[in-house]
């Protein structure tokens, strides 16, 4: 029985900054966010295969759900654990929950009964 990998993988991540700013983060901006946290670790090349897609953002809470394609996934990881600035400005990325299917990020086993 062959076991099939899945192509891409989603993460539910948290864009934080220091209390004393406010920042207004957009769609827009969480995507350039992301791609400039990848760029700054792994350089142009590294970071050249690695695509970005942010599913929904919650401009309030800034949670956002991430895709990337499964053989980035850790490289993407690693870059959103070391960020620690943006434009400046000191912040950090919490990744909430991970799975290989969108529909996984529905629910949650630590909030269930």
């Amino acid at each position: 029985m062959a076991c099939l990998r899945p192509r891409k993988h989603f993460l539910r991540i948290q864009i934080e900054f220091e209390k004393s700013q406010r920042i207004e983060v957009d769609a827009r901006m969480c995507k350039l966010m992301l791609m400039a946290a990848v760029r700054s670790l792994f350089g142009q090349c590294g970071s050249a295969g690695c695509t970005i897609d942010v599913i929904s953002f919650e401009e309030l809470s800034r949670v956002a759900v991430v895709c990337v394609d499964s053989e980035y996934v850790v490289r993407f990881w690693n870059a959103l654990t070391l960020m620690s600035e943006y434009d400046g400005r000191r912040c950090c990325v919490r990744v909430l929950q991970t799975a290989p299917f969108s529909t996984s990020l529905a629910f949650s086993s630590r909030l269930a009964f």
